[in-house]
């Protein structure tokens, strides 16, 4: 999409609005994510024109671009995004871990002959749960919503609990022109 003329008018007369500044972040951040979805598509295939990297850095351009263009407003409050993990362990008769688990927490036990040790191995399997944080402030401006990564608590902002951080799909098209 072309810059409406109104927006160059006021810019070429260095008058920068709210809704211009939302529009070239909103821009920024679904340009982003499009960089984002072409990398991951060169991800797992031959790409000897170095696409998957050149994405990449697109990406990473726009998103830096966003973050600093948000630092001219104020976020509203923090969501917080916990994500749990289930993975399977395996512990081996040597190890102190493999002591510490009661029966129920064990989904399998077995065994092997090692060459080096020259006896048998014991070992059991265990189910184990990785919690993970992640914290992003977020801007709502009218029809405008933005997520940033960050890692500390700002004093003031609400901290809510989020399950994860849906975001529109937009034709690359009605995006202003960066």
């Amino acid at each position: 999409m072309e810059t409406p003329l109104h927006y160059k008018k006021k810019i070429d007369n260095g008058i920068v609005t709210c809704e211009i500044l939302l529009n070239v972040i909103f821009a920024f951040n679904k340009r982003a994510k499009i960089y984002k979805d072409k990398e991951l598509n060169y991800k797992y295939g031959y790409d000897s024109y170095n696409n998957q990297e050149k994405n990449k850095d697109l990406k990473l351009r726009c998103y830096n671009c966003k973050k600093d263009l948000l630092k001219f407003l104020q976020p509203c409050a923090i969501h917080k995004i916990v994500q749990t993990k289930e993975k399977n362990m395996k512990y081996y008769d040597w190890e102190s871990e493999y002591f510490t688990f009661s029966d129920e927490k064990i989904l399998r036990r077995g065994e092997f002959f090692d060459n080096e040790l020259k006896r048998i191995v014991e070992f059991i399997v265990v189910k184990e749960v990785e919690k993970k944080e992640e914290l992003f402030l977020y801007y709502n401006y009218g029809n405008f919503k933005f997520h940033i990564p960050t890692k500390k608590i700002i004093e003031g902002l609400e901290i809510i609990q989020v399950d994860n951080i849906a975001s529109e799909v937009v034709d690359e098209k009605n995006l202003l022109s960066i």
